[in-house]
Protein backbone atom coordinates (compact mmCIF):
# COMPACT_ATOMS: atom_id res chain seq x y z
CA UNK A 1 0.00 0.00 0.00
CA UNK A 2 2.70 2.52 -0.60
CA UNK A 3 1.54 5.63 -2.00
CA UNK A 4 1.32 4.67 -6.35
CA UNK A 5 -0.27 1.81 -4.87
CA UNK A 6 -3.51 3.31 -4.01
CA UNK A 7 -6.46 5.45 -5.75
CA UNK A 8 -7.60 8.77 -5.02
CA UNK A 9 -11.04 6.45 -3.98
CA UNK A 10 -8.74 4.47 -1.18
CA UNK A 11 -8.20 1.48 -3.17
CA UNK A 12 -5.12 -0.82 -3.48
CA UNK A 13 -4.78 -1.75 -7.25
CA UNK A 14 -1.18 -3.30 -7.33
CA UNK A 15 -1.11 -6.69 -6.04
CA UNK A 16 2.29 -8.06 -7.02
CA UNK A 17 3.67 -8.64 -3.61
CA UNK A 18 0.98 -9.30 -1.56
CA UNK A 19 -0.14 -12.46 0.95
CA UNK A 20 -3.01 -13.49 3.17
CA UNK A 21 -1.51 -13.62 6.58
CA UNK A 22 -1.03 -16.68 7.67
CA UNK A 23 -0.89 -16.66 11.31
CA UNK A 24 -1.61 -13.26 13.40
CA UNK A 25 1.44 -11.57 12.90
CA UNK A 26 1.77 -7.78 13.15
CA UNK A 27 5.23 -7.76 11.19
CA UNK A 28 4.15 -10.11 8.69
CA UNK A 29 5.25 -8.54 5.58
CA UNK A 30 4.43 -9.42 2.06
CA UNK A 31 7.26 -7.65 -0.21
CA UNK A 32 10.47 -9.30 -0.30
CA UNK A 33 11.84 -5.63 -0.55
CA UNK A 34 10.37 -4.10 2.36
CA UNK A 35 13.42 -5.33 4.89
CA UNK A 36 12.22 -2.74 7.01
CA UNK A 37 8.47 -3.90 7.56
CA UNK A 38 7.69 -0.36 6.19
CA UNK A 39 4.19 -1.88 4.75
CA UNK A 40 4.03 -4.82 6.97
CA UNK A 41 0.60 -5.95 8.40
CA UNK A 42 0.68 -4.30 11.26
CA UNK A 43 1.38 -1.01 9.78
CA UNK A 44 -1.35 -0.75 6.90
CA UNK A 45 -3.38 1.32 8.91
CA UNK A 46 -1.07 4.46 9.68
CA UNK A 47 0.51 4.06 5.31
CA UNK A 48 -3.13 4.66 4.30
CA UNK A 49 -3.68 7.57 6.55
CA UNK A 50 0.18 8.50 5.64
CA UNK A 51 -1.29 8.00 2.11
CA UNK A 52 -3.80 10.33 2.18
CA UNK A 53 -1.34 12.93 3.84
CA UNK A 54 0.19 13.36 0.60
CA UNK A 55 -2.60 13.52 -1.41
CA UNK A 56 -3.11 16.68 0.68
CA UNK A 57 0.15 18.69 -1.35
CA UNK A 58 -1.66 18.09 -4.70
CA UNK A 59 -5.69 18.83 -3.65
CA UNK A 60 -4.33 21.65 -1.08
CA UNK A 61 -4.11 23.55 -4.81
CA UNK A 62 -7.88 23.91 -5.16
CA UNK A 63 -8.58 22.92 -1.30
CA UNK A 64 -7.73 25.07 2.09
CA UNK A 65 -5.57 23.01 3.58
CA UNK A 66 -6.77 23.73 7.06
CA UNK A 67 -9.79 21.46 5.61
CA UNK A 68 -8.60 18.54 4.27
CA UNK A 69 -6.29 18.36 8.13
CA UNK A 70 -9.88 18.90 9.42
CA UNK A 71 -10.82 15.82 7.62
CA UNK A 72 -8.00 13.35 8.31
CA UNK A 73 -8.45 13.69 11.64
CA UNK A 74 -11.34 12.07 11.49
CA UNK A 75 -9.09 9.11 9.94
CA UNK A 76 -8.13 7.04 12.76
CA UNK A 77 -11.71 6.67 14.71
CA UNK A 78 -13.13 5.31 10.97
CA UNK A 79 -10.96 3.15 10.75
CA UNK A 80 -11.15 1.42 14.48
CA UNK A 81 -15.20 1.43 14.12
CA UNK A 82 -14.85 -0.15 10.63
CA UNK A 83 -12.21 -2.58 11.35
CA UNK A 84 -13.93 -3.59 14.73
CA UNK A 85 -17.04 -3.70 12.46
CA UNK A 86 -15.68 -6.67 9.77
CA UNK A 87 -13.87 -8.36 13.30
CA UNK A 88 -17.21 -8.51 14.92
CA UNK A 89 -18.86 -9.90 11.71
CA UNK A 90 -16.13 -12.71 11.47
CA UNK A 91 -16.73 -13.87 15.43
CA UNK A 92 -20.48 -14.12 13.87
CA UNK A 93 -21.46 -10.94 16.22
CA UNK A 94 -23.26 -7.17 14.91
CA UNK A 95 -22.28 -4.63 15.69
CA UNK A 96 -23.93 -2.90 19.02
CA UNK A 97 -27.38 -1.68 18.88
CA UNK A 98 -28.41 1.96 18.61
CA UNK A 99 -29.63 2.85 21.67
CA UNK A 100 -33.39 3.83 20.46
CA UNK A 101 -33.65 0.33 20.27
CA UNK A 102 -32.15 -0.97 23.33
CA UNK A 103 -31.43 0.98 26.92
CA UNK A 104 -28.26 3.00 27.34
CA UNK A 105 -27.11 0.08 30.27
CA UNK A 106 -28.13 -2.63 27.39
CA UNK A 107 -25.91 -1.11 25.03
CA UNK A 108 -22.89 -0.46 27.21
CA UNK A 109 -22.98 -3.80 28.23
CA UNK A 110 -22.95 -5.42 24.78
CA UNK A 111 -19.92 -2.65 23.55
CA UNK A 112 -17.98 -3.41 26.20
CA UNK A 113 -18.74 -6.89 25.74
CA UNK A 114 -17.62 -6.92 22.03
CA UNK A 115 -14.55 -4.78 22.72
CA UNK A 116 -13.28 -7.20 25.22
CA UNK A 117 -14.02 -10.76 22.92
CA UNK A 118 -12.28 -8.41 20.31
CA UNK A 119 -9.08 -8.12 22.61
CA UNK A 120 -9.16 -11.80 23.99
CA UNK A 121 -9.57 -12.85 19.62
CA UNK A 122 -6.19 -10.90 18.91
CA UNK A 123 -4.38 -11.91 22.13
CA UNK A 124 -5.26 -15.55 21.04
CA UNK A 125 -4.52 -15.76 17.63
CA UNK A 126 -1.11 -13.66 18.08
CA UNK A 127 -0.01 -15.88 21.36
CA UNK A 128 -0.85 -19.23 20.09
CA UNK A 129 -0.15 -18.72 16.20
CA UNK A 130 -3.39 -20.47 15.19
CA UNK A 131 -4.08 -20.56 11.63
CA UNK A 132 -5.92 -16.86 11.09
CA UNK A 133 -8.17 -18.19 8.68
CA UNK A 134 -8.35 -21.81 9.91
CA UNK A 135 -9.98 -20.42 13.22
CA UNK A 136 -12.51 -18.08 11.58
CA UNK A 137 -13.54 -21.00 8.96
CA UNK A 138 -13.51 -23.78 11.79
CA UNK A 139 -15.50 -20.97 14.19
CA UNK A 140 -18.27 -21.26 11.43
CA UNK A 141 -18.60 -24.87 10.94
CA UNK A 142 -18.51 -25.70 14.94
CA UNK A 143 -21.14 -23.02 15.64
CA UNK A 144 -24.04 -24.35 17.63
CA UNK A 145 -26.52 -22.01 19.66
CA UNK A 146 -25.65 -24.50 22.19
CA UNK A 147 -22.83 -22.19 23.26
CA UNK A 148 -24.96 -20.39 25.13
CA UNK A 149 -25.69 -22.82 27.54
CA UNK A 150 -21.60 -23.85 28.50
CA UNK A 151 -18.68 -22.00 27.86
CA UNK A 152 -16.64 -24.87 28.03
CA UNK A 153 -18.40 -26.42 24.63
CA UNK A 154 -17.56 -23.49 22.30
CA UNK A 155 -15.20 -24.98 20.28
CA UNK A 156 -14.39 -27.76 22.03
CA UNK A 157 -14.20 -30.12 19.07
CA UNK A 158 -12.11 -27.53 16.90
CA UNK A 159 -8.53 -28.74 15.95
CA UNK A 160 -7.04 -26.36 17.81
CA UNK A 161 -9.20 -26.85 20.81
CA UNK A 162 -6.02 -27.67 22.89
CA UNK A 163 -5.13 -23.85 21.99
CA UNK A 164 -8.16 -22.49 23.34
CA UNK A 165 -7.74 -20.52 26.90
CA UNK A 166 -10.77 -19.89 28.75
CA UNK A 167 -10.35 -15.80 28.88
CA UNK A 168 -11.70 -16.19 25.18
CA UNK A 169 -14.15 -19.11 25.56
CA UNK A 170 -15.87 -16.88 28.61
CA UNK A 171 -15.85 -13.17 26.48
CA UNK A 172 -17.33 -15.20 23.91
CA UNK A 173 -20.38 -16.74 25.84
CA UNK A 174 -20.80 -13.72 27.32
CA UNK A 175 -21.65 -12.14 23.97
CA UNK A 176 -23.85 -14.85 22.70
CA UNK A 177 -25.88 -14.45 26.23
CA UNK A 178 -26.46 -10.37 25.62
CA UNK A 179 -28.29 -11.81 22.06
CA UNK A 180 -31.66 -12.34 22.01
CA UNK A 181 -32.17 -16.06 21.87
CA UNK A 182 -34.57 -15.68 18.80
CA UNK A 183 -32.21 -14.28 17.20
CA UNK A 184 -28.75 -16.54 17.78
CA UNK A 185 -29.40 -18.36 14.35
CA UNK A 186 -28.34 -15.18 12.80
CA UNK A 187 -24.94 -15.73 14.59
CA UNK A 188 -24.44 -19.42 12.22
CA UNK A 189 -25.50 -17.19 9.18
CA UNK A 190 -23.43 -14.34 9.59
CA UNK A 191 -19.93 -16.42 9.88
CA UNK A 192 -20.57 -18.47 6.94
CA UNK A 193 -20.97 -15.17 5.03
CA UNK A 194 -17.83 -13.43 6.38
CA UNK A 195 -15.32 -16.58 6.69
CA UNK A 196 -14.50 -18.15 3.54
CA UNK A 197 -13.59 -22.07 3.88
CA UNK A 198 -10.75 -21.64 1.55
CA UNK A 199 -7.59 -19.00 1.64
CA UNK A 200 -5.04 -18.32 -0.83
CA UNK A 201 -2.04 -18.61 1.27
CA UNK A 202 1.05 -18.70 -0.52
CA UNK A 203 1.84 -22.29 -0.73
CA UNK A 204 -1.73 -22.94 -2.04
CA UNK A 205 -1.07 -20.18 -4.64
CA UNK A 206 2.76 -21.70 -5.65
CA UNK A 207 1.47 -25.08 -5.89
CA UNK A 208 -1.30 -23.87 -8.28
CA UNK A 209 1.61 -21.50 -10.31
CA UNK A 210 3.82 -24.49 -10.25
CA UNK A 211 1.52 -26.88 -12.65
CA UNK A 212 0.79 -23.63 -14.76
CA UNK A 213 4.42 -22.87 -14.96
CA UNK A 214 5.90 -26.53 -15.35
CA UNK A 215 3.27 -28.40 -17.09
CA UNK A 216 1.27 -25.67 -18.64
CA UNK A 217 -1.88 -27.29 -16.64
CA UNK A 218 -4.34 -25.39 -15.63
CA UNK A 219 -6.84 -27.88 -14.21
CA UNK A 220 -5.75 -27.22 -10.78
CA UNK A 221 -6.05 -23.30 -11.26
CA UNK A 222 -9.84 -24.50 -12.45
CA UNK A 223 -10.84 -25.90 -9.48
CA UNK A 224 -9.43 -23.70 -6.99
CA UNK A 225 -11.56 -20.92 -8.70
CA UNK A 226 -14.78 -23.33 -8.48
CA UNK A 227 -13.81 -23.88 -5.23
CA UNK A 228 -14.11 -20.30 -4.45
CA UNK A 229 -17.11 -19.67 -5.74
CA UNK A 230 -18.82 -22.31 -4.01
Amino acid sequence: LNTDNMSIAGESFDYGPYAFIPTYNARFTAASFDYGGRYSYGNQPYICKFNLELLQKPLAMITEQSVLEVGLTQFDEAYQQHYQQLMLQKLGLATATSTSEISQQQYSEVFTANQDLLAHTVTLLRDSEIGYHGFFAELAQKFTPQWRENSSSILSNATFAHQINEDWRNAYHKCLNLISPDIVAEIGDRLQAHNPQTALLRPLIESVWQSISEDNDWQPFASLVAKLQQ
